[in-house]
């Protein structure tokens, strides 16, 4: 297949070019805003990366109003920064295990720190959910915590979920409705049907993954 992009022509290999169907029937059904992430791998250079996005960047014209925020939040700070909190009990300073939630002391502690230039917090659940209760409630605490800076900044759930339908939905009410998460991580493997309930929350985004960057992805990726 060649496709021509700026006055150039591109072949791109059978996996790019599903991916960008797919990517295009989310757009032009749903109407909403999907992010494309994880693409640097084997065979996607930057420029690549760039002209697939240039595909389905027409598309977004269709995204709430949450799009011009935070494009006009990245402008305002100068900056693309996305602070993780992917925080782990055994790594954190040690003057902070003698406070009663540690693990939100330092997410807060980061916070605090980086709020006025990040425009993003990253946390990854499974840093959380492998503490059990006590993590949900740190992440739980860290998101009313965020609530202080609505506006200022955008929070994104990196999560990968995926999964059929009814199950899906059930994430989405999970990280939309009770932690409150501007968007979420969610991984396609099991098609179209497993990414839509995550579209059915008004002013929410999700972030796709495509083609990623570890050592396996060759396992069923290419």
């Amino acid at each position: 297949m060649e496709i021509k992009i700026a006055g150039r022509n591109t072949e791109y290999n059978g996996t790019q070019i599903a991916l960008i169907k797919q990517f295009r029937l989310l757009y032009t059904r749903e109407g909403r805003m999907l992010l494309c992430c994880c693409w640097r791998s084997k065979g996607l250079t930057d420029d690549k990366i760039l002209q697939i996005l240039l595909l389905v960047i027409p598309f977004f014209i269709f995204a709430t109003m949450q799009k011009t925020e935070l494009v006009q939040l990245i402008f305002k700070k100068k900056s693309f920064l996305c602070v993780g909190l992917d925080t782990d009990l055994n790594l954190i300073p040690k003057h902070l295990l003698t406070h009663d939630d540690p693990v939100f002391e330092f997410n807060k502690a980061i916070i605090d720190a980086t709020h006025d230039l990040a425009v993003a917090y990253k946390p990854n659940l499974a840093f959380y959910e492998s503490m059990g209760i006590k993590g949900l409630q740190s992440l739980e605490k860290t998101m009313k915590y965020l609530e202080q800076f609505k506006g200022e900044i955008f929070t994104i759930a990196d999560a990968k979920r995926g999964d059929i339908g009814n199950t899906s939905k059930m994430y989405a009410k999970a990280f939309f409705d009770w932690l409150n998460f501007d968007s979420i991580t969610v991984a396609p493997y099991m098609g179209e049907d497993s990414v839509t309930p995550f579209l059915d929350h008004k002013n929410k985004w999700v972030i796709l993954l495509g083609l990623t960057s570890n050592k396996g992805s060759s396992d069923f990726q290419f």
